[in-house]
């Protein structure tokens, strides 16, 4: 995530001043009242609510499209059989036998 976080904005430059921070928001009203009724508490979960189903649809969106691999890893890529396919063969050239013809000597 690219941007700034604004954590560096209260910290003093080297000259020992405080830069200037925005006062105008709205959480300076939010220090004035409390929420008191039910409504208001309904309303603000559900736009939360909305807020948040709305940011994870947007980052589903976004790594829609930029996955090349499936989230769990089941052991099929070409190099995994490639590298199993040739320790089999170095297993058999040292006298070792497959699965199926291991089994068949069993039976």
């Amino acid at each position: 995530m690219h941007g700034t976080t604004g954590v560096d904005e209260d910290i003093p430059d080297e000259e020992g001043e405080i830069e200037d921070t925005n006062t105008d928001t709205d959480l300076d009203d939010l220090n004035d009242r409390p929420i008191s009724t039910q409504t208001a508490v309904e309303e603000f979960t559900s736009r939360l609510r909305e807020a948040q189903c709305l940011a994870i649809e947007i980052r589903k969106a976004k790594l829609k499209g930029k996955k090349k691999t499936p989230q769990t890893y089941l052991g099929n890529s070409k190099k995994t059989q490639q590298r199993r396919e040739k320790a089999r063969k170095v297993l058999a050239s040292k006298g070792f036998l497959g699965i199926a013809p291991f089994m068949a000597l069993k039976g």
